[in-house]
C-alpha cells in the first residue's frame, strides 16, 4: 500500500519498525529519505545532495572513499603529496647519479682544475685531453713551482733560550725563513742565518715563551 500523502503519527510511536533494505544508495538522494544498507550494515540517509551513514563503524574502504571525496589541491588533505610535492620529486634510497645528472658538475670540475694549475679561477673549459695538456703547457712555470716547493716548520721557544738551530733537511742554502707568532699569526722579524744546506739558526733578542713562535722554511 502506498501513502500518497503525509502520515501524521501525532507523536505516537511506531512499534517493530523495519527500515527499507537496499544493497546500494538510491540514485536520487531525496532529502530526509532513510534506509538500511545491507552491504555496509549501516543506516543511510539523504541530505538532499548525497547519502551519509548514521553512526556505525566504517570499514577501511569506506574511510578511504570518504577521504578521496575531499582529497585534492586546496582541500587541506592531499594524500598523494608530501610537503606539496608529488612522489616523482623524491629519489629512492638506493638511487645513483651520473655526472650528467649533476647540473654544475662539469663547470665545478673545470674551475677546480684551472684554479689548481693557474693559481686562480679562470673562464676555461677543460673537458678533453688536448685542452688539459694545453692548460698545463701554458702554466708550466706555475706547476713547476708548485711541484718543486718544499716546506718545513717548527715551533720554538722555551722561556730561556734566545737562539734556536732548526734542522730542516731541505738540502739547499736558498731557503726562505719566516717567523710567525703562533697566537696572532703575525709575521715577526728575527735574525736568521744558514749554517749549512740543512739547517738555519734563528736568534731573538728576548727569549720567547714556550712555543711562542713558528719558524717556517721554504725551499
Amino acid at each position: 500500500m502506498k501513502h500518497l500523502t503525509t502520515l501524521d503519527m501525532v507523536l505516537n510511536s511506531i512499534l517493530n519498525l523495519v527500515l527499507e533494505k537496499l544493497a546500494a544508495d538510491p540514485d536520487t538522494p531525496t532529502a530526509g529519505r532513510i534506509y538500511y544498507n545491507t552491504a555496509s550494515n549501516t543506516i543511510r540517509f539523504a541530505n538532499g545532495t548525497a547519502w551519509d551513514s548514521v553512526g556505525g563503524t566504517l570499514t577501511g574502504t569506506q574511510v578511504i572513499n570518504l577521504l578521496l571525496g575531499v582529497d585534492g589541491e586546496g582541500s587541506g588533505l592531499d594524500a598523494d603529496l608530501l610537503d606539496g610535492l608529488e612522489s616523482a620529486a623524491f629519489a629512492l634510497s638506493g638511487h645513483n647519479h651520473t655526472a650528467a645528472n649533476i647540473t654544475d658538475f662539469v663547470a665545478a670540475v673545470d674551475a677546480r682544475i684551472v684554479a689548481a694549475i693557474t693559481g686562480g679561477a679562470a673562464d676555461v673549459t677543460v673537458d678533453t685531453i688536448a685542452e688539459f695538456t694545453a692548460l698545463i703547457k701554458e702554466n708550466e712555470l706555475n706547476l713547476a713551482a708548485v711541484l718543486s716547493a718544499k716546506r718545513f716548520q717548527e715551533n720554538v721557544g722555551d722561556g730561556t733560550a734566545t737562539s734556536f738551530t732548526i734542522s730542516h733537511n731541505l738540502n739547499t742554502l736558498d731557503a726562505i725563513v719566516q717567523v710567525v707568532e703562533v697566537a696572532t699569526g703575525e709575521q715577526v722579524i728575527a735574525d736568521n742565518a744558514r749554517n749549512g744546506a740543512n739547517s738555519v739558526v734563528v736568534t731573538f733578542s728576548v727569549a720567547p715563551t714556550t712555543g711562542q713562535y713558528r719558524v717556517i722554511i721554504l725551499a
